[in-house]
């Protein structure tokens, strides 16, 4: 599936090459794969997230991916969760070439704890973010003006009879933002939550 497939979506300003852009891969997970997991279980992560750097460098997948879209909730939503997400990024610009990252969780600065780690030619980004944090940043879907979702008119099959999809939903923008060779290069990804009985 292509970039605009995965709902991604990047700009280049100052004259960088689109190809690049292109380039970068970005993947969401619950912190070690538990959609309630706190920040105590951090400890036991390093492992876990060795093997996600190692997945997207040959992009491949055996973790589950919240940009994917195929949670339990209506439109393939996330369902009821709150644990701690962990992001990793992986970007096709040298170490020393990539200043000033950031990520914007719905337009909010994130700019805790994210660690960039030089693969040569490439720089991997990752950060984990609170589920506090992540939840509080939520907006409400606006139905049918999201570009990316199917059928926001209609109302939703058994698991949330009779309510309308843009009461239930709420999606999550996450926007990595950097600085290479003087350009500001951004990438965004999406996924959806909802919450209910």
């Amino acid at each position: 599936m292509g970039l605009a497939g995965c709902l991604s979506r990047g700009a280049v300003t100052s004259g960088t090459p689109a190809a690049l852009l292109h380039g970068i891969k970005m993947r969401c997970h619950y912190l070690l794969d538990e959609k309630y997991a706190d920040s105590q279980d951090l400890n036991l992560a390093d492992a876990w997230k060795a093997e996600l750097a190692s997945e997207v460098q040959r992009d491949t997948t055996t973790h589950y991916d919240l940009f994917s879209h195929h949670g339990g909730g209506p439109e393939g939503a996330e369902w009821n969760s709150d644990g701690s997400i962990y992001v990793v990024a992986l970007v096709p610009y040298a170490t020393a070439e990539v200043s000033q990252v950031r990520l914007l969780l719905n337009r909010a600065q994130w700019t805790e704890d994210i660690a960039l780690q030089s693969l040569g030619a490439f720089t991997l980004v990752t950060t984990t973010i609170p589920g506090p944090i992540w939840t509080s940043k939520l907006k409400p879907s606006s139905g049918s003006n999201e570009r990316w979702l199917q059928g926001s008119e209609e109302k939703l099959n058994d698991q949330v009879a009779g309510k309308e999809l843009k009461g239930v939903l709420k999606i999550l923008d996450i926007d990595l933002h950097l600085q290479w060779r003087g350009s500001e290069v951004s990438f965004n990804r999406t996924f959806q939550w909802a919450s209910g009985e």
